[in-house]
């Protein structure tokens, strides 16, 4: 599918702070800017792209909230008739399993290979080939992985609301409660239980700033099989605007905006004490946080019943409490 035509890209706001800047209106960015000054007009396009997403008080934009998945599994036992073969090159061992084994979110557990030790799985190709930190060089060994904690994507921010199982043919299961990990750690210390997830949380994992900090999603009970879990996530964004990613999140509808925000970073930058820039950044954000409201509020919240049409529901509340807007569970 085409892009909107009213959609300005990174090549635009590139050329908009050229022209701010007084290096002219440029046909070429590439070629119209010296190496100096497309440093300088990249460092404006992404502060005022960063301003726009994240500077709006108060207000959470819709379309860094969308719907992911991610793989929760049972623990792989060393079982014969699975094995995996290792080739280490620079570092780095690309393993290679005989059948499928594999998810994405085993980036970042260990993995134990019969009579070579134990790995950091350091990156995921496909579902029979993962890489890990170190040689681990080997041939038709088996291996396992325990379970139970699982890497969320690179680019998690955050999740809201329960957590549902996708649809895999089977019976309709319930929403899994997103609660404190102190809930999951307590319930993991009065016994390891193996079973559906019924409570999951997410936990922010130690980092030693040589790569961006994750997050892992702990599950209760230890999945005992492999579940798809769908959630809503706040995304950050996977790649900066650059000429080969050019189209800012938001898209036509807040393309001003986001233009208006790159200007004023620019004012802020070269021009010191001037604020006719910012000032009109500012309304265009207002605007921009009503159409999204506009854009994110359902016509519905479904049939609003008092069960005096017969049917009867229960709730459980014992042990639920809510705070923030999260459910907790002291059961």
């Amino acid at each position: 599918m085409a892009e909107p035509g009213l959609t300005l890209t990174y090549n635009d706001l590139m050329r908009e702070v050229a022209q701010y800047l007084g290096w002219g209106y440029l046909a070429d960015v590439s070629e119209g800017l010296t190496a100096a000054e497309a440093v300088q007009a990249d460092i404006c396009v992404q502060d005022g792209y960063r301003d726009f997403l994240y500077s709006a008080i108060d207000h959470e934009w819709s379309f860094l909230k969308p719907w992911a998945s991610i793989d929760v599994w049972a623990a792989l036992a060393a079982t014969a008739g699975l094995t995996a073969t290792g080739v280490h090159n620079d570092g780095v061992t690309t393993l290679t399993a005989s059948s499928a084994s594999f998810y994405s979110s085993m980036v970042g557990l260990t993995i134990t290979i019969t009579d070579i030790g134990d790995f950091v799985i350091s990156g995921y190709t496909s579902s029979t080939v993962i890489s890990l930190a170190g040689d681990a060089t080997c041939t038709d060994k088996t291996f396992a992985v325990a379970a139970g904690d699982y890497r969320l994507p690179d680019n998690f921010a955050g999740a809201e609301g329960d957590l549902v199982f996708e649809d895999d043919g089977s019976v309709q299961l319930p929403s899994i409660l997103l609660t404190s990990s102190e809930v999951i750690r307590k319930k993991r210390n009065n016994g390891t239980r193996t079973g559906r997830p019924t409570h999951v949380a997410v936990e922010w994992l130690e980092s030693d700033s040589s790569a961006g900090q994750r997050f892992n999603l702990i599950a209760h009970p230890t999945p005992d099989r492999h579940y798809s879990l769908q959630y809503k996530t706040n995304a950050i964004p996977n790649n900066k605007l650059s000429a080969d990613n050019p189209y800012p999140l938001g898209g036509a509808a807040h393309s001003n905006t986001i233009k208006a925000a790159v200007l004023a970073a620019a004012e802020k930058r070269f021009n010191d004490g001037a604020k006719d820039k910012q000032a009109e950044a500012i309304a265009l954000l207002a605007g921009s946080i009503k159409r999204d409201q506009r854009a994110a509020s359902p016509d519905s919240l479904g049939y609003n019943r008092d069960n005096s049409d017969g049917g009867r529901t229960v709730f459980r509340t014992e042990g639920l409490t809510t705070y923030n807007g999260v459910l907790y569970s002291g059961a």
